[in-house]
């Protein structure tokens, strides 16, 4: 079984543009064989969605926090800021 990583990407700080861009890179080059990604996008708001789509994170369903582990086993976040 594959082990699902939730990358949290996005932020309330100015560089969240910044966390979006390393998000996808990252995205681009995980090892899909070993790792089910989970793009997890953090709204300026501080809510989590699950985003259907690294280009339009804010696309998706809210996740709450205390639902993480249903969704994921490692956190990666690539917040900046």
């Amino acid at each position: 079984m594959k082990k699902r990583i939730g990358l949290f990407f996005g932020g309330m700080s100015n560089e969240a543009e910044v966390s979006i861009v390393s998000a996808i890179n990252i995205a681009a080059n995980i090892d899909s064989s070993k790792y089910q990604l989970v793009p997890i996008f953090w709204t300026e708001d501080g809510r989590f969605i699950g985003s259907i789509e690294m280009q339009s994170p804010e696309i998706g369903k809210e996740i709450l926090s205390v639902n993480f582990l249903q969704h994921f086993d490692v956190a990666f976040p690539i917040t900046h800021g």
